[in-house]
């Protein structure tokens, strides 16, 4: 089974990857959320979600992060949502400082 990788929305290329990425809702209609993590905005079906009752409660202006596979619609991607996580007490920065420091050890390893 493929592991997510966690990603920034400006990074999403490949159809048929896993994804995990953070961000804000900006719009919400239907089975679909638009979501801006400020390197992009990502649209995300929600069809296939495996926790559906998380949907409830999320409403524009809500950080989430989002697992799901890559696919492409009218050329453009999207991610199928397997699973959405509230991220309500995530601090984007810090998680900006660990990426970073993560990237600088790939380098390495």
């Amino acid at each position: 089974m493929e592991a997510y990788e966690e990603v920034k929305i400006s990074e999403i290329q490949e159809a048929g990857k896993k994804v995990c990425v953070f961000g804000r809702i900006i719009d919400r209609e239907g089975t679909t959320l638009i979501i801006d993590d400020g390197s992009g905005k990502l649209q995300v079906e929600l069809d296939f979600l495996r926790n559906p009752e998380i949907l409830k409660g999320l409403k524009a202006g809500e950080k989430v992060r989002i697992f799901g596979g890559v696919t492409t619609r009218g050329g453009e991607s999207i991610v199928v949502a397997d699973i959405i996580q509230s991220a309500a007490d995530f601090e984007e920065e810090l998680w900006e400082k660990i990426r970073k420091v993560e990237a600088k050890v790939r380098k390495y390893v």
